[in-house]
């Protein structure tokens, strides 16, 4: 995800609402979330609004989703000389759309967010979670976060972990997520972070 360390109260959970085939409702959150980064949102004309669609991913899916993956992960400057050095990790494997566990958020008919859960070693994690850069800031990434925790939810899972990028800690914890240790990645020390979901 991509995300501005300077500008970590106004990640995209923060100022919109998404749906998911039928209305969805954040209004409470994003109050809670507005608050805790000191923000008046009565009247305001900051606040963005997206209507689009989130739905089960399929293989059909892997192209465009391959497209959102590149462009956010190396819209972050902090992230691009490592991806750009080590290619393989900007390739999307297609695991997760054949599985059913990535769910995809549509604006305009076309494909512009996407989240995967994977369980590990009887944890259960957040895989991927990536906005196009063009439509960040508008609620895909919390209405997608809320999507995998309905469908882990109603499969009795009580806790979502994710090994956060630094870059992104304003926004885990503004949906949410409390930090439960680090994690040692290929580009070193990283944030684990969980969700709280029974």
């Amino acid at each position: 995800m991509c995300v501005d360390p300077a500008d970590q109260c106004r990640e995209p959970s923060l100022f919109g609402s998404y749906t998911s085939r039928a209305p969805y409702a954040a209004d409470a959150a994003v109050g809670q979330v507005a608050a805790k980064c000191g923000l008046n949102l009565s009247g305001s004309s900051r606040v963005l609004h997206t209507v689009g669609m989130i739905r089960l991913g399929t293989s059909a899916d892997l192209a465009a989703a391959t497209s959102v993956y590149r462009r956010a992960s190396l819209c972050n400057a902090g992230d691009r000389d490592n991806l750009l050095a080590h290619p393989e990790y900007l390739i999307l494997g297609l695991e997760g759309l054949a599985e059913g566990r990535t769910h995809v958020a549509e604006e305009d008919g076309s494909l512009v967010g996407f989240a995967t859960w994977i369980e590990t070693a009887g944890t259960i994690e957040l895989e991927d979670l990536f906005v196009d850069p063009g439509y960040m800031r508008r609620g895909i990434a919390a209405a997608l976060i809320n999507r995998i925790v309905e469908v882990l939810r109603a499969r009795g899972v009580e806790r979502l972990e994710v090994t956060a990028n630094p870059h992104a800690l304003g926004f885990y914890r503004a949906a949410g997520f409390i930090d439960c240790g680090a994690a040692e990645t290929d580009f070193g020390a990283a944030p684990r972070m969980e969700l709280a979901i029974s």
